[in-house]
């Protein structure tokens, strides 16, 4: 297996090589290349997926971050609910739908940081409770989509 020293897996993931060493740190080598450790690209992959997940568990943080992200937007459709005028409902989608927006790019993350075969099983989950959502907004709005 190739291994990787922390300038070169910085290079090939796109990551910042502070951010690689402080996490690495904490690492056993997979090896050396001359005087200095080395690691296997999965080793430093599962290591900054294990970081981004605040050591929890797959995904722990990221789903944190959905999970506030669908808080707010169940909080903005009571508020919308709770409105009587459909004119201001409208102007509070125009000034606040971006919490739609929120949570799908955390679901987007979420699905971002799984391996391949189980993001392909996130997919449907995904457009299920966005389709959901953006329904509901549609509705709350009276806007017809074309």
């Amino acid at each position: 297996m190739k291994l990787w020293s922390i300038n070169a897996a910085s290079e090939e993931t796109g990551r910042d090589k502070r951010f690689l060493a402080k996490i690495l740190a904490a690492v056993p080598s997979d090896g050396h290349l001359g005087r200095f450790p080395g690691w296997r690209l999965k080793t430093i992959l599962d290591a900054v997926h294990r970081h981004e997940c605040g050591g929890k568990g797959p995904g722990t943080g990221l789903l944190d971050e959905a999970e506030a992200a669908a808080r707010e937007l169940a909080d903005f459709t009571a508020r919308l609910e709770a409105e009587l005028d459909l004119g201001t409902r409208r102007a509070m989608i125009e000034r606040e739908g971006s919490t739609f927006g929120a949570l799908e790019k955390a679901l987007e993350r979420c699905q971002a940081s799984l391996l391949p075969d189980e993001a392909c099983l996130f997919e449907p989950f995904l457009d299920q409770v966005l389709n959901r959502w953006l329904k509901k907004l549609v509705d709350l709005g009276g806007l017809r989509v074309a």
